[in-house]
């Protein structure tokens, strides 16, 4: 016992840290700051596009804190949007803006910031969408 926590002779114990709360696990698996992460996962550290994890990196990645499929990129932050993950072949990053393959992206006008629209339909006009 430690810390109030029962746990086997084969356990170790993780501390409570900034980013988990710890507890048991077994000696395959790592205690990074309170997160305990299987033998089959990474660690990926708490960063500008989210707050981290494990992750298994076989399936997926870690872009600054943000863990996406291994098939997705990091669409940065940008004046646009918060950016995210997103599929590079069905998907485009515009200034942390994602818009669909079928989406077009309106740019800023003076009325309005820009977003992403269908032209079929709707319309961009000075910045802002207008549906047909």
């Amino acid at each position: 016992m430690k810390n109030g926590v029962f746990y086997k002779s084969s356990e170790k114990f993780c501390p409570k840290g900034t980013f988990g709360n710890g507890g048991c696990y077994s000696s395959f698996d790592t205690c990074i700051d309170g997160v305990i992460c299987k033998s089959s996962h990474k660690y990926c550290p708490k960063g500008p596009y989210g707050d981290g994890g494990c992750y298994s990196a076989t399936f997926n990645r870690c872009f600054d804190g943000l863990i996406c499929s291994s098939r997705e990129f990091l669409c940065p932050k940008g004046s646009l949007g918060h950016g995210g993950c997103y599929l590079e072949y069905s998907n485009n990053c515009k200034e942390g803006l994602i818009c669909r393959s079928n989406e077009d992206y309106c740019p800023e006008g003076p009325v309005g910031k820009g977003c992403c629209f269908l032209n079929s339909v709707s319309k961009c006009d000075n910045g802002v969408v207008i549906p047909f």
